[in-house]
Protein backbone atom coordinates (compact mmCIF):
# COMPACT_ATOMS: atom_id res chain seq x y z
CA UNK A 1 0.00 0.00 0.00
CA UNK A 2 1.26 2.98 -1.18
CA UNK A 3 1.31 6.27 0.82
CA UNK A 4 0.88 9.99 -0.28
CA UNK A 5 2.88 13.42 -0.02
CA UNK A 6 0.96 15.46 1.71
CA UNK A 7 0.70 18.14 -1.05
CA UNK A 8 -0.77 15.20 -3.17
CA UNK A 9 -3.39 13.81 -0.88
CA UNK A 10 -6.19 12.14 -3.38
CA UNK A 11 -9.47 10.57 -2.70
CA UNK A 12 -8.19 6.61 -2.01
CA UNK A 13 -4.79 7.24 -0.92
CA UNK A 14 -3.26 5.95 2.29
CA UNK A 15 -1.86 7.74 4.85
CA UNK A 16 -0.14 6.26 7.88
CA UNK A 17 -1.94 7.85 11.26
CA UNK A 18 -1.05 7.88 14.79
CA UNK A 19 -4.14 7.93 16.93
CA UNK A 20 -4.57 11.25 18.99
CA UNK A 21 -8.07 10.60 21.04
CA UNK A 22 -11.76 9.47 21.28
CA UNK A 23 -14.22 11.76 19.55
CA UNK A 24 -17.09 9.65 20.22
CA UNK A 25 -18.57 7.17 18.70
CA UNK A 26 -16.68 5.91 15.29
CA UNK A 27 -14.60 8.88 15.31
CA UNK A 28 -11.19 9.64 16.47
CA UNK A 29 -8.69 12.18 15.69
CA UNK A 30 -5.49 11.15 14.91
CA UNK A 31 -2.29 13.02 13.63
CA UNK A 32 -0.68 12.24 9.97
CA UNK A 33 2.48 13.63 8.81
CA UNK A 34 1.01 12.87 5.49
CA UNK A 35 -1.69 15.62 6.02
CA UNK A 36 -1.12 19.66 4.95
CA UNK A 37 0.10 21.34 8.39
CA UNK A 38 -2.30 22.98 10.52
CA UNK A 39 -5.07 20.32 8.73
CA UNK A 40 -7.26 18.01 11.03
CA UNK A 41 -7.46 14.58 10.46
CA UNK A 42 -10.32 12.16 11.50
CA UNK A 43 -11.12 8.72 11.62
CA UNK A 44 -14.05 6.83 11.02
CA UNK A 45 -13.75 3.47 12.56
CA UNK A 46 -15.77 0.80 11.43
CA UNK A 47 -14.45 -1.29 14.43
CA UNK A 48 -13.99 1.14 17.14
CA UNK A 49 -13.66 -1.22 20.10
CA UNK A 50 -10.54 -1.91 18.38
CA UNK A 51 -8.82 1.13 18.29
CA UNK A 52 -6.54 2.77 21.09
CA UNK A 53 -4.55 5.93 21.86
CA UNK A 54 -1.33 6.03 20.40
CA UNK A 55 -2.07 3.45 18.42
CA UNK A 56 -0.35 3.57 15.01
CA UNK A 57 -3.08 3.23 11.92
CA UNK A 58 -3.02 3.21 8.31
CA UNK A 59 -6.32 4.84 7.00
CA UNK A 60 -7.39 5.95 3.42
CA UNK A 61 -8.76 9.04 2.43
CA UNK A 62 -12.39 9.39 2.09
CA UNK A 63 -12.61 13.26 2.27
CA UNK A 64 -10.72 15.72 1.79
CA UNK A 65 -12.67 19.30 2.82
CA UNK A 66 -10.24 22.80 1.96
CA UNK A 67 -12.58 24.66 3.21
CA UNK A 68 -12.53 23.14 6.72
CA UNK A 69 -8.65 22.05 6.82
CA UNK A 70 -10.32 18.96 7.30
CA UNK A 71 -9.47 15.18 6.03
CA UNK A 72 -11.78 12.15 6.72
CA UNK A 73 -10.21 8.68 6.86
CA UNK A 74 -11.26 5.08 6.97
CA UNK A 75 -9.57 2.31 7.93
CA UNK A 76 -10.03 -1.11 6.43
CA UNK A 77 -11.04 -2.52 2.75
CA UNK A 78 -14.94 -1.29 3.17
CA UNK A 79 -15.68 0.77 -0.16
CA UNK A 80 -12.43 -0.11 -1.36
CA UNK A 81 -13.94 -3.92 -2.95
CA UNK A 82 -13.77 -4.38 -6.35
CA UNK A 83 -17.14 -4.26 -8.24
CA UNK A 84 -18.31 -8.02 -7.86
CA UNK A 85 -18.78 -10.04 -10.89
CA UNK A 86 -22.35 -9.94 -10.40
CA UNK A 87 -22.89 -6.78 -10.99
CA UNK A 88 -20.14 -5.90 -13.90
CA UNK A 89 -22.80 -7.18 -16.62
CA UNK A 90 -25.24 -5.42 -14.76
CA UNK A 91 -23.24 -2.33 -14.42
CA UNK A 92 -21.95 -2.51 -18.02
CA UNK A 93 -25.34 -2.81 -19.80
CA UNK A 94 -26.33 0.69 -17.63
CA UNK A 95 -24.06 2.48 -18.77
CA UNK A 96 -24.43 1.54 -22.39
CA UNK A 97 -28.23 2.06 -22.05
CA UNK A 98 -27.33 5.72 -20.61
CA UNK A 99 -24.69 6.49 -23.63
CA UNK A 100 -27.75 4.82 -26.49
CA UNK A 101 -25.82 1.83 -27.53
CA UNK A 102 -28.39 -0.52 -26.60
CA UNK A 103 -32.15 -0.23 -25.51
CA UNK A 104 -33.11 1.54 -21.89
CA UNK A 105 -34.74 -0.70 -19.61
CA UNK A 106 -36.10 0.44 -16.45
CA UNK A 107 -33.66 -1.99 -14.77
CA UNK A 108 -30.16 -1.12 -16.98
CA UNK A 109 -30.99 2.84 -16.02
CA UNK A 110 -31.79 1.98 -12.60
CA UNK A 111 -28.19 0.14 -12.18
CA UNK A 112 -26.18 3.21 -14.04
CA UNK A 113 -28.11 5.65 -11.43
CA UNK A 114 -27.28 3.11 -8.66
CA UNK A 115 -23.80 3.42 -9.24
CA UNK A 116 -23.69 6.87 -9.29
CA UNK A 117 -25.92 6.56 -5.59
CA UNK A 118 -22.92 4.79 -4.35
CA UNK A 119 -20.37 7.27 -4.83
CA UNK A 120 -22.75 9.91 -3.71
CA UNK A 121 -23.46 8.36 -0.40
CA UNK A 122 -20.34 6.39 0.09
CA UNK A 123 -21.88 3.55 1.91
CA UNK A 124 -21.25 0.35 -0.13
CA UNK A 125 -18.40 -1.85 -0.58
CA UNK A 126 -17.26 -0.74 -3.73
CA UNK A 127 -18.47 2.87 -4.06
CA UNK A 128 -14.33 4.25 -4.42
CA UNK A 129 -13.57 1.16 -7.06
CA UNK A 130 -16.75 2.79 -8.67
CA UNK A 131 -15.98 6.51 -8.04
CA UNK A 132 -12.62 5.42 -10.00
CA UNK A 133 -14.34 3.13 -12.51
CA UNK A 134 -16.12 6.75 -13.24
CA UNK A 135 -13.09 8.73 -13.78
CA UNK A 136 -13.54 9.93 -10.30
CA UNK A 137 -15.88 12.92 -10.72
CA UNK A 138 -16.56 15.78 -8.61
CA UNK A 139 -19.44 16.16 -6.56
CA UNK A 140 -21.45 18.52 -8.71
CA UNK A 141 -20.45 16.17 -11.91
CA UNK A 142 -22.14 13.23 -9.55
CA UNK A 143 -24.94 15.34 -8.83
CA UNK A 144 -24.82 16.39 -12.72
CA UNK A 145 -24.76 12.97 -13.56
CA UNK A 146 -27.78 12.07 -11.61
CA UNK A 147 -29.76 14.67 -12.52
CA UNK A 148 -29.34 13.66 -16.29
CA UNK A 149 -29.97 9.66 -15.97
CA UNK A 150 -33.43 10.83 -13.83
CA UNK A 151 -34.29 12.91 -16.79
CA UNK A 152 -33.72 9.61 -19.08
CA UNK A 153 -35.72 7.75 -16.72
CA UNK A 154 -38.58 10.31 -17.12
CA UNK A 155 -38.22 10.09 -21.03
CA UNK A 156 -38.03 6.52 -21.26
CA UNK A 157 -41.46 6.56 -19.55
CA UNK A 158 -43.46 9.40 -20.05
CA UNK A 159 -41.84 10.94 -23.83
CA UNK A 160 -39.98 8.53 -25.53
CA UNK A 161 -39.31 10.31 -28.89
CA UNK A 162 -36.94 12.70 -26.59
CA UNK A 163 -34.86 10.03 -25.46
CA UNK A 164 -32.28 11.11 -28.55
CA UNK A 165 -31.83 14.57 -26.83
CA UNK A 166 -31.04 13.58 -23.30
CA UNK A 167 -28.70 10.59 -24.60
CA UNK A 168 -26.83 13.61 -26.90
CA UNK A 169 -26.93 15.70 -23.73
CA UNK A 170 -25.63 13.02 -21.32
CA UNK A 171 -22.90 11.99 -23.53
CA UNK A 172 -21.72 15.67 -24.30
CA UNK A 173 -20.85 15.77 -20.20
CA UNK A 174 -19.62 12.50 -19.75
CA UNK A 175 -19.33 10.24 -22.71
CA UNK A 176 -15.70 9.72 -22.77
CA UNK A 177 -16.14 9.02 -19.05
CA UNK A 178 -18.68 6.42 -19.30
CA UNK A 179 -17.26 5.05 -22.41
CA UNK A 180 -14.09 4.65 -20.86
CA UNK A 181 -15.97 2.57 -17.73
CA UNK A 182 -18.00 0.50 -20.31
CA UNK A 183 -14.42 -0.68 -21.79
CA UNK A 184 -13.31 -1.20 -18.51
CA UNK A 185 -16.01 -3.51 -17.51
CA UNK A 186 -16.07 -5.53 -21.00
Amino acid sequence: MESTPSNHLKIGAWLNAIVVKPLGGRRFEVHSNQAPKGWTVELHARQPEGIMNGEQILGWVVKISPLHMQVLLHEGDFGRLPVSDAMKPRYREGLRALLGQIEPTADNLADARGMVVRIQKQQQADWLTVWQLLGEPTTGDVKQLLKLIDEQRTARKEDPASMPDCVAKLKEEFGFALDTAVQRLA
